[in-house]
């Protein structure tokens, strides 16, 4: 066996895209994203699951979540729900991608170009290593014998690394987080609960709801987003098991998750 039957089909990466401030990551999802979009129907709409991108593309579910958030801040991913399971669908806005990478071409051909003169004594110079990636023109050093002006280094601080919350109303850390959650539908919850004004009260609250979800669910992600798109159609404070049913779902309570701070989390009457 040698090496080439080893390796997988490759896939494209566009970089351009990292100039968008999508990060290898981001560029990637989107580049799949484009190839894909090329190979749908008219509506450009494609879909695929969280399983197939990582295949694809080795990215990891947060890592295909942060690319997501990203892409659709900049307004260049669309994305929609529809089916039963539901299932989400994505769309390449071509019209923003194309202005996006017009602007940057144009921030790059506005900005000056360094040229290095000849040296005053005719050999050539020494080089280094650059400190940083921005140096300002300067004039080359005058040919007779007078001091050499420096050059000018600015050095750019590195952003910040941040722990920004995948769930933004969520009491846990982000390493306190369920790899069997799903971190979008449990987002949609949270923000629902946060309109009824019945927010968690403690992390401890939360975990524990959280828990019930997965194992209502048995870990499946879309099955969890059904569950709590069922809970907000029907404005119910609690989340309930899906059942079919004659007369479509019906729903079983989540045993260990009423308490004081949750009375009304039973099933609601007459359903």
């Amino acid at each position: 066996m040698n090496l080439i039957e080893l390796l997988d089909r490759p896939i494209a990466f566009h970089r351009p895209f990292v100039e968008l401030g999508l990060g290898i990551s981001g560029a990637l999802f989107l580049s799949q994203s484009l190839y894909w979009s090329r190979r749908t129907n008219a509506s450009g709409y494609f879909y695929k699951t969280q399983d197939e991108w990582e295949a694809e593309t080795g990215m990891s579910r947060r890592e295909q979540e942060t690319a997501r958030k990203k892409l659709k801040s900049l307004g260049i991913l669309e994305e929609k729900k529809q089916g039963v399971p539901c299932r989400v669908f994505y769309r390449i806005n071509d019209e923003k991608l194309l202005q996006l990478l017009s602007q940057k071409e144009s921030e790059k051909q506005q900005k000056p170009v360094c040229t290095n003169a000849p040296n005053q004594y005719g050999g050539m110079s020494q080089t280094r290593m650059a400190e940083n990636d921005t140096l300002d023109c300067t004039n080359a050093p005058s040919s007779d014998g007078g001091s050499v002006q420096t050059k000018t280094e600015t050095t750019h601080r590195l952003p910040e690394t941040t722990n920004k919350k995948i769930v933004s109303k969520s009491r846990l850390e982000n390493s306190e987080l369920p790899e069997q959650l799903n971190t979008v539908a449990w987002g949609q919850w949270l923000d629902y609960r946060a309109k009824v004004k019945k927010p968690f009260k403690t992390a401890r609250g939360e975990r524990r709801a959280m828990n019930e979800l997965i194992k209502l669910s048995q870990g499946d992600q879309t099955l969890q987003q059904r569950i709590v798109d069922q809970s907000i159609d029907f404005e119910w404070i609690g989340l309930f098991e899906l059942k079919s049913s004659r007369g479509g779902y019906q729903a079983k309570p989540m045993a260990n998750q009423i308490g004081a701070a949750d009375a009304d989390y039973s099933r609601p009457e007459g359903f």
